[in-house]
């Protein structure tokens, strides 16, 4: 759980974002103020990393 926690802090990595893990293996990944693609790419890449062990890039916007 740690290094999946880490990999999503990773991929999100902004203060104002919001990361949180509730119930046993489930996360909340709120992304305030974002563009609407950069959010779209900030999902591909979760659910690249959830579906494959690997991510794309960080999103810095």
């Amino acid at each position: 759980m740690k290094e999946i926690a880490k990999v999503i802090f990773d991929i999100v990595q902004r203060p104002a974002d919001l990361v949180a893990r509730y119930g046993g293996e489930e996360f909340a990944v709120i992304l305030s103020n974002r563009h609407t693609w950069c959010c779209s790419h900030c999902t591909k890449n979760l659910l690249c990393y959830a579906e494959t062990g690997n991510s794309h890039r960080k999103i810095t916007s």
